[in-house]
C-alpha cells in the first residue's frame, strides 16, 4: 500500500515546494491506502514546509539532519537514506527488532541497538 500511495502522491506533487503548498485534504485523498492517512497527510505538508524553510526545499542527506525534521524518527530517516539516496542502512522498527532477536541474529534491547548490530554483520 505504501508504494501505491507514494506513486499517487508523487504523480501530483513532485517537489517539497509543491507539497508545502498542497491542501492537506488533497494529500489525504492521495495517500488514503495507508493507515493513519489523515495524520500523515498533515505531517507531510508540515515537513515539506520545514524543508523549504530550513533546507531550501532539498531533502537532507544525513541521518542527523533528517531526524531533526518534524515526525521523522530513526526508521523514517533510514528509509529516506536507503531508498532516496542509496546509503546502506537498515530501517529498524519494533518488528525488525523483535524478529531479529527471536531468530538469534542479534541480542539487543532497542531497535537502535538492533540496527547497529545488524549493520556490523
Amino acid at each position: 500500500m505504501t508504494e501505491v500511495a507514494s506513486r499517487q502522491l508523487f504523480s501530483k506533487y513532485d517537489t517539497p515546494a509543491e507539497l508545502a503548498a498542497a491542501d492537506a485534504g488533497d494529500v489525504e485523498r492521495l495517500i488514503k491506502p495507508v493507515g493513519f492517512y489523515h495524520q500523515k497527510a498533515v505531517q507531510i505538508v508540515k515537513v515539506s514546509r520545514t524543508l523549504l524553510d530550513r533546507h531550501a526545499g532539498s531533502v537532507p542527506r544525513t541521518y542527523e539532519e533528517l531526524i531533526e525534521l518534524p515526525q521523522v524518527g530513526p526508521k523514517t530517516a533510514n528509509c529516506v537514506l536507503v531508498y532516496g539516496f542509496g546509503v546502506p542502512r537498515i530501517p529498524t522498527d519494533t518488528h525488525v527488532h523483535r524478529v531479529s532477536n527471536r531468530l538469534g541474529l542479534v541480542r539487543a534491547k532497542t531497535p537502535e541497538a538492533t540496527e547497529r548490530r545488524l549493520m556490523r554483520t
